[in-house]
């Protein structure tokens, strides 16, 4: 009989694991360039750095399949086109790095080895995180100009989430998790919460919901034959409330777009062509990729202006784990996602009432994570969840548990130090650069690039402020530009808006002949730009948000 071992310092497991499942999803900073993506990172790997720190046990094989993740990801960010992007983590929403696979590796090995009380409480309190998002969702479309005027430009449509997509599958994964959970001692609030949660998911406006409400009440009816007749009362329930909701939609301050979605297939066509240039990039570096967090350098070297034409030049993720993986760390890196991924697959396949719910949550994060990018918060919840669906693995001898407890954990706590600080230190550098680019404040973006020496966004708007003074006859502001922009560009020479931004200070210094040549160095690395820059007529512009097609 397997021995099932607890945490030493029972109260800091306590803490990461609500770190993890609440506080994860909820934060988020209205003084950051990332206002849903550094503050996450920051809480994910002080949650991971706190199960580390608790002593909780490990799983061996487990710990094995994902540091030759973290060991792949590694060198897939050292020999990728974009080292700083690779080695660290991306805030956006469509984020990688070297910091999020440490921390799925970490996640993933605990979690299969996590005690009953631990996973039993993750489920219990991952329900209640997301139905305070919901909460959140159905307030904005509910009273969205006082949402606007608290938190200008900071798209609360997706509540604490940033974005619908996003927020769309995590209620709707916790609703299969409730819909797997017996009612217990308080049936009413476990209705209560099931609406709110239905609610929520039909107040994010995207056509995801409806086929991920499908989704969860299907696994809920495959995990739990013994509660079919409550699934089904549920799920007319939540069909109602859905329906209710979209009928009144068009009459609250921000209605939804689901019916609009529903009449044109763009979104698809998108992903058709993300998928197929993806896969041409994937031939070009087929070994390790083009870097963590390097999806939008790849798609914009391959793509031809027809591909731009029909997707535009901002998408900075192939909208699919599998040739995302392949774009960004090859065929190495596919091969070690798909070990990890398929030990905790294979481990959870038997039917288990104990651990229905978190089977249900990891297959629907699973199916967006197919259709959709990857995310700071959502990814290594995935990974959290697949491994507390399977059963408590603890078959190592008691010489292996000693090494394990030697080796392992000092290796991860180490990797999660230097990680929490980086992430602070870019939650930092964000919040200066924030101030920045609001107060037109150059101090606070030479502080952003002092603090974060890699920020490039930081050293772009820094070097079209200085060109600015330059422009009006301060010419040491306008060789600091030139210098600055030249460095970025040799730095990050894989960046697709650098160049253009350097073409934007040269025209701000009214050299032309300078700009244009910037402009034709983009063009020799990203050919398929060309018609739109022509169409456009601009030299360039600073850079966008990465987009996301809607589901």
């Amino acid at each position: 009989m397997r021995r099932v071992m607890q945490a030493r310092r029972p109260r800091l497991a306590e803490l990461g694991v609500f770190l993890l499942v609440v506080a994860l999803m909820l934060i988020f900073t209205p003084f950051s360039t990332s206002p849903f993506g550094d503050p996450k990172l920051v809480v994910l790997s002080a949650a991971s750095l706190c199960l580390v720190a608790a002593g909780l046990p490990w799983d061996r094989r487990t710990a094995l399949a994902g540091g030759v993740l973290v060991g792949v990801a590694t060198l897939a960010g050292l020999f990728g086109v974009e080292p700083t992007k690779g080695l660290t983590a991306q805030a956006d929403s469509t984020g990688t790095g070297l910091i999020l696979f440490v921390c799925i590796a970490v996640l993933a090995s605990i979690g299969a080895a996590l005690p009953p009380v631990l996973r039993h409480r993750s489920v219990r309190w991952y329900i209640g995180g997301a139905a305070a998002v919901a909460v959140v969702g159905i307030a904005y479309r509910l009273a969205s100009p006082m949402f606007e005027e608290l938190f200008p430009d900071k798209g609360m449509i997706g509540s604490t989430m940033g974005n619908q997509v996003f927020a769309v599958a995590l209620t709707a994964s916790a609703l299969g998790a409730l819909l797997t959970t017996d009612p217990g001692v308080g049936p009413r609030a476990w209705w209560i919460t099931l609406v709110v949660l239905a609610g929520g998911i039909a107040s994010f406006g995207q056509r995801s919901s409806i086929a991920f409400v499908v989704i969860a009440i299907v696994v809920a009816l495959w995990r739990r034959p013994d509660a079919r007749r409550r699934i089904w009362k549920a799920a007319v329930v939540v069909a109602m409330t859905m329906v209710v909701w979209l009928a009144l939609s068009p009459l609250m301050p921000s209605p939804g777009r689901v019916a609009a979605e529903l009449q044109t297939l763009s979104n698809e066509r998108q992903r058709l062509v993300l998928w197929r240039v993806g896969l041409e990039s994937f031939a070009d570096r087929p070994l390790l990729g083009w870097g963590p967090g390097s999806t939008r350098s790849a798609y914009l070297a391959n793509a031809s202006p027809a591909d731009i034409d029909i997707t535009t030049r901002r998408y900075g993720d192939a909208h699919n784990v599998i040739v995302a993986t392949l774009t960004e760390m090859g065929s190495l890196g596919l091969l070690a996602m798909a070990a990890l991924g398929g030990l905790l697959v294979w481990r959870a396949r038997a039917r288990s009432t104990e651990r229905a719910a978190a089977f249900t949550v990891a297959a629907i994060l699973l199916s967006s994570w197919l259709i959709e990018p990857a995310h700071p918060a959502l990814t290594p919840l995935l990974f959290f969840f697949m491994a507390i669906a399977g059963p408590v693995s603890d078959d190592a001898s008691a010489g292996e548990r000693r090494r394990i407890e030697r080796v392992v954990p000092l290796v991860a706590a180490t990797l999660l130090m230097i990680a929490t600080a980086v992430t602070v230190q870019m939650l930092v550098a964000a919040t200066l650069e924030r101030w920045g680019r609001t107060y037109g404040e150059t101090w606070a973006l030479e502080g952003a690039l002092r603090i974060q020496p890699w920020r490039l966004s930081s050293a772009q708007r820094l070097a079209v402020s200085w060109a600015l003074d330059g422009r009006a006859g301060d010419e040491a502001a306008a060789d600091r530009a030139r210098e600055l922009i030249a460095e970025a560009v040799d730095d990050h020479p894989w960046d697709p808006d650098v160049r253009l931004v350097a073409a934007d200070v040269e025209t701000l210094l009214r050299h032309e002949a300078a700009a244009e040549a910037w402009i034709q160095s983009h063009i020799e690395r990203f050919p398929g730009d060309a018609e739109g820059l022509a169409r456009a007529e601009i030299g360039g512009s600073l850079p966008t948000q990465n987009a996301s097609p809607g589901a």
